[in-house]
């Protein structure tokens, strides 16, 4: 394989985003010569799942060794880089609060003809696609679609959206504010949902096109 490539795992909660990119990493160390370098940013971690474990852990099991990263600070990617890393795995990238350093991050990987695979949620909980999620299906050179399932009772359609609740009752959206954690966190629980069943949050904009600068 030869670089530069854009690998892309977009999509919905608890699709299978990370598993299938660790098992492409692994996949890529066992038949190649060259070294897999694997970052999470440290606000991505969950609860008895990533915690204290120095790994990359999927909920269907897969794991690979990982170096977390400041989620305000991409750069720390670049600097944890040498020369031999021709494949890159970064995990999460919606959850960088800096998406434009982020961004040029992944652009000096390519330039340096690096392959880059990235893992990412499509949208957030008022459906706005993320900012870093917009530049990577636009610079692409492949993009795989996960969606785990609605999480509505007997509903098995794709649940493509996340529905967040605070206290059993749908939160409204606070103008794209980024809340951290797992599926559950204290009074915060995120629930994928289906086309039908996702409820658009007071005060959301809804579907409807903004301009984003990254």
């Amino acid at each position: 394989m030869e670089g530069p490539q854009l690998v892309v795992y977009a999509g919905g909660m608890v699709g299978g985003k990370t598993g299938q990119a660790v098992l492409e990493m692994q996949r890529i160390q066992a038949g190649t010569q060259y070294p897999v370098k694997v970052f999470q940013p440290k606000n991505a971690i969950r609860q008895g799942i990533d915690e204290g474990q120095g790994m990359l852990v999927s909920r269907s099991g897969p794991r690979i060794n990982a170096i977390l990263v400041a989620e305000n600070n991409p750069r720390e990617i670049v600097q944890n880089i040498t020369r031999p890393d021709l494949f890159v795995l970064i995990d999460e990238a919606h959850m960088f609060t800096d998406p434009k350093g982020l961004k040029g991050v992944i652009e000096d990987l390519l330039d340096q003809r690096r392959i880059v695979h990235v893992v990412t949620l499509m949208t957030d909980y008022g459906a706005r696609m993320f900012p870093i999620t917009k530049y990577l299906l636009g610079r692409a050179s492949q993009i795989h679609v996960h969606n785990g399932f609605c999480s509505e009772p007997g509903c098995t359609r794709p649940g493509n959206h996340s529905q967040l609740f605070r206290k059993g009752v749908i939160a409204p959206y606070e103008g794209g504010k980024l809340f951290t954690g797992d599926i559950q966190e204290g009074e915060l629980q995120y629930k994928p949902r289906c086309l039908l069943h996702f409820e658009m949050p007071s005060n959301a904009l809804g579907y409807q096109e903004e301009v984003i600068r990254l």
